[in-house]
């Protein structure tokens, strides 16, 4: 007991005579402010105690990472847009094309459940997503065609005909 509260006099004095948070200052940054906590924390809770480091927190792959990943690039004639979407067929997926944007939708659905004692993870993602793209060029959504293959769909949207000429701007 007598060896706790020398402890804890011996914090409190460490904390009388600190110096400024490094995180105040200017430059400091996020990784500044993150490495004066855990050094915090490490005082605070003692070296070895399993409290001095955070723990580690990783946000799950579809929330960094949108779904569908996609491409989009253009020619003079036309826009094109490619996206992955693994696992599902076209009756799974919506596509909606305004003359600027172009929306993918759809529903990926679990295609068995397993009950069994040895089953050790399951990874596959399942559920419905919307993703909406801003378009480089206006389009003609009505002449646009799209083609799914091996996972991947192709759209290619013919560009309005204003969208198409190239204007020289005179530099005064």
């Amino acid at each position: 007991m007598a060896r706790h509260r020398e402890q804890h006099r011996e914090q409190q004095r460490e904390m009388q005579t600190h110096e400024p948070v490094p995180m105040m200052r200017t430059g400091a940054g996020l990784p500044g402010v993150l490495d004066e906590m855990d050094r915090l924390m490490e005082r605070f809770f003692g070296r070895g105690s399993g409290l001095g480091r955070w723990p580690v927190f990783r946000w799950p792959e579809e929330m960094i990472t949108p779904f569908p990943k996609a491409d989009i690039y253009e020619d003079e004639k036309q826009v094109m847009l490619k996206a992955e979407l693994p696992g599902m067929t076209k009756d799974e997926i919506e596509v909606e094309i305004a003359a600027d944007a172009i929306k993918l939708s759809g529903e990926k659905k679990k295609e068995e459940t397993v009950e069994r004692d040895n089953y050790y993870r399951s990874e596959r993602s399942v559920g419905s997503f919307t993703r909406s793209f801003t378009l480089p060029a206006e389009i003609k959504p009505d002449q646009a065609r799209a083609i799914f293959r091996n996972g991947v769909l192709e759209i290619a949207m013919p560009k309005a005909t204003e969208a198409q000429k190239k204007v020289k701007v005179e530099i005064n």
